[in-house]
């Protein structure tokens, strides 16, 4: 059996200042989130995790 881990860096977000966790992406993160939904979609994914952050 094997295990494939994919490790996916946070993308790019609009800086303000005291709401970390829900301060959202900025356009660049949105469309850098999408290329990596497009590379990953047709994987047979098992588990996805994540952290709390929008």
């Amino acid at each position: 059996m094997e295990t494939i881990l994919y490790f996916v860096r946070h993308a790019d977000s609009v800086f303000v200042e005291g709401s970390e966790r829900t301060r959202g992406l900025s356009d660049q993160g949105v469309r850098d989130a999408q290329v990596v939904r497009n590379i990953l979609k047709n994987e047979q994914i098992d588990e996805f995790f994540s952290s709390p952050y929008e």
